[in-house]
């Protein structure tokens, strides 16, 4: 009997090591839209990992596949074309901010999985996809990530602590 109870203390303490959950920022992040355009912007952002494969399609009808590598980037298409859609798969949909002419929108996320990047997708007023942005913080976690339109054009900045 005795030698039962000394096989079981030292395994009480072992069960949670071997957890499979993912490890998550457990301070909360601050997203943040803001313009100083004369027209409404939508922002999407999604948490997506370095398995996800976005499959970007452009209004000229062709589309290509783009996998995310774990670096920050940013794409406009060009040519006086537009994106019509972005799709990321797997991916976590967060938040659809909606910013008008002049407005600051701020929004808060909690439990990113601290292995996963931000999508950000920029729609105009007319609903084209002017902009996309992947954005990590190169294993620190995020504070802040904002989305500023303006006249010269969209941009992201971001903070990590």
């Amino acid at each position: 009997m005795v030698t039962f109870l000394l096989l079981l203390v030292p395994l009480a303490g072992c069960s949670g090591v071997l957890s499979d959950a993912p490890r998550t920022q457990e301070a909360p992040i601050e997203l943040i839209g803001n313009s100083s355009v004369n027209t409404t912007y939508t922002v999407e952002i999604f948490l997506v990992n370095t398995s996800t494969t976005l499959d970007i399609r452009r209004n000229d009808g062709k589309s290509h596949s783009r996998k995310v590598d774990g670096y920050s980037l940013s794409a406009e298409p060009t040519d006086g074309y537009h994106y019509t859609s972005v799709d990321p798969e797997p991916a976590r949909f967060v938040a659809n901010l909606t910013i008008g002419p002049g407005e600051v929108v701020e929004r808060e996320v909690r439990n990113r999985p601290v292995d996963s990047l931000f999508l950000i997708v920029v729609y105009d007023e007319n609903s084209h996809i002017t902009d996309y942005f992947m954005k990590n913080c190169g294993g620190y976690d995020f504070i802040s990530v904002e989305t500023e339109i303006a006249p010269y054009g969209v941009g992201l900045h971001e903070r990590c602590s």
